[in-house]
Parts: structure tokens; sequence; C-alpha cells
């Protein structure tokens, strides 16, 4: 055994030997701060050159790291574009909030905004107003901090470089609505962020777009009870999309430690998850919590205080009341002595209150927990302030209508543009119209009788062909309706048939069967039959639409097919206080009839394990989108099947426009718009 140990002891030092060498000749290839500084100093390099130090410096100490910084923005400053001094000085901020040292992390922001007016680069752009709305956020001036998130992301949309930066600012933008528990607004922000797109090596983001997306489905699951456990299983999805990312890509994160924090809230938060729907599962529940704690940081307050919160739920699932109330006074108290008076605080506050009194109650100490309940309350008071929420969705509203406002304006310039372009052009045509008569005015004239002569005939035959494509379009249109209506009407009349007919007499069969004590099992198969004709009958019926709206008709649908259980169906309908009655009944059967052959078609053909579907109506057009993550296919490679012409030829019947997108292993999308 001595042996053994004497061995071990060796082995140790060798492998500690020889990591030290590693890092020792890693470290050689890294340049110092006096060679970095020295080359930085030197006239012969062009400021492209020196701003590429600011890449090669991470293993400095940050004080070090500042001041190489400060080297390049001086002449940085000497540029006509002070792109790179904004940038520069804009880091420089980051690094002097980091430490927590704010007087002067200001000092370099307000140093960067007198210069904005002398750059268009949006890069440089976007950085400052990205990190004044970080400055605001951190001093709780949280409509400030909107204000400035709102031009970063314009800047940003503009970026063919820095996209990635959406990201942090929906994020932010994003927890005021979190905390208002603002179904509506959180949808719009959970789209955006779903829609961006990560390269290499910043695809690890995703795992901060999952995570909150998860925290939307959550608040989705607390305000519709009766889909509480489909949207906790929506939030379970997302969460372990985000913790895939972040083992699939932790070794190129640009920034390890945010990314295992993000792990540990991740799995922390799925544990919680388990313990509301799933307590009895105390295997999933621990397994998620310790490998939450395998990446707790605990230098990092918020991070040690969730997993605190967790496992104070964890012992009051134990009946380890008296434990989790313990652990719990200990983390109010220290949050109460905390020096940061935030909505940080607050949200833990939140929590801890919540999770006290739920013990409380548990322990039969109903005075303690109302105390607990009356605290809690009163902290969400103070972290849903009305008046900044109010002033908070103002600003979203005056963000969408600029926007809106700015490509309006943009497309009135293009058009005056070519308007100019066009009597510029109308102009220079006359003076050489007039030039040419005054020489040859007895051939122009007679050149233009022959051109107007020509002119004249070819609007005859333009006009005859219009009037002849017309005729066609009409009598296409009126066939295609006619196809539909005798469609469903056919559906109709095999529906009758199946139900009244087909469905009696396998009732009839089943009875004689049953009769004979032997043939029960062939009567349960004829029962079984008798069950799908009546389905697929039903299913061939038109529904009712002046009993029930599109948007009814829909969820009924979707709630259908989710109780065969094969496949997850989510409708998202929107706005959600549109009048739907408005919808004419043909619009709607048609639209329903789209839907009925899309979702058909991923059934049979993508092996699709969801199927999402978009109902909204934006400015007087009925959107209709149907997504699935199935197997896809090449769209215009294969020949369109019947379940696809039929698609298209109803949309064309309601003057709809369709677009199908699809890409191998990506799943496809149905795109319908119609106007109302």
């Amino acid at each position: 055994m001595k042996r053994v140990s004497i061995i071990i002891i060796h082995l140790s030092l060798f492998l500690f030997t020889q990591q030290i060498q590693a890092q020792q000749s890693a470290n050689k290839h890294k340049p110092s701060y006096t060679a970095i500084m020295d080359t930085i100093s030197r006239n012969d390099l062009s400021i492209e050159e020196k701003y590429k130090f600011t890449q090669k410096i991470a293993h400095l100490p940050v004080r070090e790291q500042i001041a190489v910084e400060e080297a390049i923005a001086k002449y940085a400053k000497e540029e006509t574009d002070k792109a790179k001094f904004i940038t520069l000085n804009c880091m420089i901020y980051n690094q002097y909030s980091a430490m927590g040292e704010m007087g002067d992390a200001k000092r370099y922001l307000d140093i960067a905004a007198q210069y904005k007016d002398q750059t268009f680069n949006v890069d440089a752009l976007g950085a400052l107003y990205y990190q004044t709305g970080n400055y605001y956020y951190s001093i709780d001036e949280e409509k400030k901090a909107h204000e400035n998130y709102y031009k970063a992301i314009s800047y940003y949309k503009q970026s063919n470089t820095k996209k990635f930066f959406l990201n942090f600012l929906y994020y932010r933008i994003g927890n005021a609505y979190l905390l208002k528990e603002d179904l509506g607004s959180l949808s719009k922000i959970v789209e955006e962020m779903l829609a961006i797109k990560f390269d290499d090596p910043y695809k690890i983001y995703y795992d901060n777009i999952y995570s909150f997306v998860a925290s939307y489905y959550q608040i989705k699951a607390n305000k519709e009870p009766q889909a509480f456990r489909k949207n906790m299983r929506k939030a379970l999805f997302y969460l372990e999309k985000s913790i895939e990312i972040y083992e699939k890509h932790k070794k190129t994160a640009p920034n390890l430690l945010t990314a295992r924090r993000m792990a540990c809230q991740n799995h922390l938060m799925v544990a919680d998850i388990y313990l509301k729907i799933e307590p009895e599962n105390m295997k999933a529940i621990m397994s998620h919590f310790k490998q939450g704690e395998t990446y707790l940081d605990k230098e990092h307050p918020s991070s040690l205080a969730r997993y605190k919160l967790v496992k104070a739920s964890i012992d009051t699932e134990q009946q380890k009341l008296q434990k989790a109330i313990s652990d719990l006074k200990k983390e109010e108290k220290v949050q109460l002595t905390s020096k940061n008076v935030d909505r940080e605080r607050d949200k833990l506050l939140f929590s801890i209150y919540k999770r006290l009194s739920q013990a409380y109650e548990k322990h039969g100490n109903y005075k303690e927990a109302l105390k607990y309940d009356q605290l809690k309350d009163k902290v969400e008071s103070r972290i849903s302030d009305s008046q900044k929420y109010h002033e908070i969705k103002e600003l979203n509203i005056k963000y969408e209508t600029a926007e809106k406002e700015l490509e309006i304006s943009r497309l009135n310039k293009e058009f005056e543009a070519a308007q100019y372009r066009r009597i510029l052009s109308i102009t220079g045509f006359l003076l050489l119209t007039m030039l040419l008569a005054t020489l040859f005015l007895y051939e122009r004239t007679k050149k233009l009788k022959k051109s107007r002569e020509a002119l004249l005939m070819a609007d005859r035959m333009k006009q005859k062909d219009l009037e002849h494509q017309a005729f066609y379009n009409e009598t296409k249109q009126r066939l295609v309706r006619n196809y539909l209506d005798g469609l469903e009407a056919e559906r109709i009349r095999l529906a009758r048939e199946l139900h009244d007919n087909v469905s009696n007499q396998l009732v009839v069969l089943k009875m004689e069967i049953e009769r004979r004590e032997k043939l029960h099992p062939i009567a349960q198969s004829v029962a079984d039959l008798h069950t799908e004709v009546r389905n697929i009958s039903h299913g061939l019926m038109p529904p009712v639409f002046q009993y029930a709206t599109l948007s009814e008709i829909i969820k009924d649908y979707v709630y259908q097919q989710n109780l065969k259980g094969n496949i997850l169906f989510t409708a998202v309908i929107s706005p959600e206080d549109y009048n739907w009655e408005t919808v004419p009944s043909e619009l709607s059967i048609e639209v329903y009839r789209i839907l009925q052959e899309a979702i058909g078609n991923a059934i049979r053909h993508a092996e699709t394990g969801e199927v999402d579907i978009v109902l909204k109506v934006v400015d007087g057009i009925l959107m209709l989108d149907i997504a699935d993550n199935g197997k896809g296919f090449v769209v215009g490679e294969q020949k369109a099947g019947l379940g696809l012409r039929i698609i298209e030829e109803r949309a064309e019947a309601i003057n709809g426009t369709l677009e199908i997108q699809s890409e191998i292993n990506k799943g496809t999308v149905v795109k319908l718009q119609v106007a109302l």
C-alpha cells in the first residue's frame, strides 16, 4: 500500500511539472505588456495594425489592458472617422464597470459620446448606445436604459458582424416584460430572439436565448392554468436545448465564466420545474441540482442565492422544513444587508419570501406563512413599478413607430429620386426631339406620324392582351372555385355516407358479433373501426363558422391533435383581443382546410415531433404560419404532391399568397397571407 502511495505521489508531481511547462511554453507566444507598448509607439504602424493589439491583451492584468487601450485611443483620436476611438473608450468603460468603479467607467463613456457625430460606423455607434444603456441599467434608471438599448438595436440591425449583440439587448429589454409578466410583449421579444443567427464562436449565445424562452413559457404556464404542464414541458424543452448548446460549444465560448453561470442557472431551473410538475421524480431533480452545483460560481452572489433557493425548495419537498426555513432566513439576511439595493436583490427577496411562505404553510404555521406572503406582495409591488413600466411600454411603441416611419421615409426618397431621374430623361428626350425637328422637320413629321400609328397599334394590342389575360384569370379562378366547391361537396357527401351508412352498418355488425361470445375480440376491432370511420367523417365535414370563430376552431383542432400524443402541437394567436368574428366564414373555411392539408403533410411525410402554428392579423393582413421540425425537403427539386397542389389552389381561390420554405433536416414552414 505504501509503495502504491509513493508511485501516485511521483505521478502527481510529474503531471504538475508537465502542466507548468506547458503553461510557460504557451506564455512564450503571448507578448508582454512592455513589448506591446513599445510596438504601439512605433510611427511606421498604421492605426489598423495598432488596433489589432486589442485582441492580444486578454492575458494581461486588467489595469495593463486599460493602459494599452488608452495608448491606442490617443492615435485613434487623430483619425477623421472616430469609430475606433469610440469603440476603445467603450472597451475601457466595460472594464472599469466590471471592477465596480462606475465613476471612472462613466467618464470614458462620456468621452466616447462627445464624438458620436463624427462617424457613421454602425458597430461603433451600437457599442456606444449599448454600453450607455448598461450604465443606466446598473443605476436603476430603466427608462434611460431602454432608450439607449433601442438606439443600439437600430444600429446593430444594420451591422454585418455584430448582430449577435441583439441577443443581449433583447434579453435586457425583455427582463422588464418578465417582471410584469406581459405575455404579449414577451412573445414579440421571443420571436425576435429566436430569429437571431449566430456563427462560430458565438453559437454558445443560443443558450442565453433558449433560457429566456424557457422563462417565457414558465410565465405562460402560470398565466394559463389549463395548459400548465404543457407550457412547463415547453420550458423544459428549451432549457435542455440551452444545456446541450453549452456542452457542445463551451470550449470555444468567448466568455467561459459567464457561460458556466448560465449552465448552472439552467440546471437549477430544470430542477425547480421538476419540483413543480413531477415532485416525485427526485432522481431527475437531484441529478440536475448536482450538475448545477458543479458549475456554481460561489463568488457570484446572485448565482449562489439561486442555488440556495432551489436547495431550500428540495428540502421543503423532502419535509426538511426546519432546515429549509433556516437556510432561507440566512439568505434573507444576506440580501437585506447587501449594499446593492436593485431589481436583482428584490427579485431574490421575492423568491425567498415566496418559499418561506410555502415552507411555513407545509409546517402548519399559517401565521408566519401569511407574514411572508405579505412581505412577498410588498416586494412585488416595488419591483413592478407601474409608472416605470408604462414609460417603458411607451418607448417600445415609439421605437416600433419610428422604424415604420424610417421605412416610409426611405421609400419616399427612393420614389422622389426615381421621379427626378424620370424628369431628367424626359427633358433630355424633348430637347433632342426639338433639335431634330428643327434640322429635319419634314422627315421627323413623317416618322412621328408612323411612330404614333405604331404606338396606337401597340396600345390596342396591349389592351387586347390585358383583356385576354383578365378573361383567362377570371375563367381560371372560376374553375378553381368550382373545383373546390365540388371537392367540399364531395367531402360532405362522403362524410354523410360514412356516418349514416357505413358507420350504422358497422354498429349492426358489432352488435351481431357481440351476441356470440367467442367473437368478442372481433367486436372490439369493429368498434375501433367504427370510431375511426366516425373520426374521418367528422374531419371531412367543414366546421360551422357561424357558431365558432377561426381562432377557436384552430385551438380546438390543435387540442384534438395533441390528444393523440404522437406530435406536440402549439398554437400562438395574436393579437389576443382581435375580433375574429369579422373574418368571413368562406375565408375561414379555406384557411382551415389549408391548415388541415399542411398538418396532414407534416404528419405523413415530415417525420416531425413538433408543429408550431402562428395565426395573426397585422395591418389588415391575415397571416398563417405552420412550421414543423421534420426532415424537410429541397423546394423545387421534386414534383409537388396532391396535398401541396390543393393548398396552392385554395390559396389562389381566396387571392392569397403562399410561400413554402424548407431545408433538409431543418423542417418546413408553410406561410399564407390573405387580405381581409
